[in-house]
């Protein structure tokens, strides 16, 4: 699927570099813990109607307290230690992480039947409780054998010319998952999925009535330009507040994926290039420079 793909692959890591101590500030918390709250809005009656099962990945020292919240609201989970690597990219999960467990949620009759469907490798039954376009996706896009599921947004034309994808922003941005922070609780394989909007859009509607104000900070991080790219094995994330990095499928050239919106924070990054706005434009009199001329000759008057 990627043409210059390389052999070597990088240790996993991920870091945040923060553009300002003042954004940090003001949004470090914010982000640290707004998956906690996502969390519990996709795990809301409603959602899960629509989304009959979730998978996350969890530690062993978290297990129990989290499977106990689970059964409080009238859910059940289960944990596996392995899962195929379909289900993974379809859940946006990673390969199995050391001392992490995966716990299967749902109704006890689904999550059973799903856990059978797992075991005997029943595609079939494991469809029943997915989206079968987009899981038939993540299976033909899983034989590619690629660790980054961002890689599914550039066609193969676009590999071939190693050319630049810029596309609208929509509810379905997936740059903010190394983040814990999306709009749906599972991995949508398109910006425009149909179906995809359409669970995103009732999460929105509980979201809205149940966190208020955190509602509008989550929506607004993922209304934000970002931009995706990858170079030789380490994938960039530019956010308005923040650049993060981590390791991705090693490739010789660059690729980049824009998303694009009007949308931007107040006190933002301002710069020439892509996703930063561009600074205000200042004439002459309005600069400082020109203020502290005038004030000069108001004082020699």
């Amino acid at each position: 699927m990627i043409p210059d793909k390389l052999d070597f692959k990088l240790p996993d890591f991920n870091r945040i570099s923060w553009v300002s101590e003042e954004l940090r500030s003001k949004w470090e918390s914010t982000i640290e813990t707004l998956p906690k709250v996502i969390d519990s809005v996709f795990l809301h009656r409603e959602i899960t109607d629509a989304v009959p099962i979730q998978i996350k990945s969890v530690s062993a020292n978290d297990i129990f307290d989290y499977k106990k919240k689970i059964y409080s609201i009238g859910l059940f989970a289960e944990q596996l230690t392995e899962l195929p690597k379909s289900i993974l990219f379809y859940f946006g999960l990673k390969e199995k992480e050391v001392g992490y467990y995966y716990i299967i949620i749902g109704l006890r009759s689904h999550v059973l039947s799903f856990m059978r469907g797992i075991k005997d490798s029943n595609l079939e039954l494991i469809a029943d409780y997915l989206h079968h376009e987009t899981f038939k996706y993540w299976r033909d896009y899983a034989a590619h054998q690629l660790l980054d599921s961002t890689w599914s947004f550039f066609t193969e034309i676009d590999m071939k010319e190693g050319k630049l994808i810029a596309q609208d922003n929509t509810l379905l941005n997936p740059c903010w998952r190394n983040c814990g922070i999306s709009s749906v609780p599972y991995n949508p394989a398109l910006l425009d999925c149909g179906y995809g909007l359409q669970v995103a859009s009732a999460i929105q509607s509980v979201a809205k009535k149940n966190l208020q104000e955190l509602h509008n900070t989550w929506y607004e991080l993922l209304s934000w330009p970002v931009e995706w790219s990858a170079l030789h094995g380490i994938a960039e994330v530019k956010t308005p507040i923040f650049k993060m990095a981590y390791n991705t499928d090693t490739t010789a050239g660059k690729y980049t994926l824009q998303l694009q919106s009007a949308t931007y924070p107040e006190n933002g990054l301002r710069g020439l290039l892509f996703p930063y706005k561009k600074p205000t434009k200042l004439y002459y009199t309005e600069s400082k420079h020109a203020a502290a001329g005038v004030q000069h000759l108001e004082d020699t008057l």
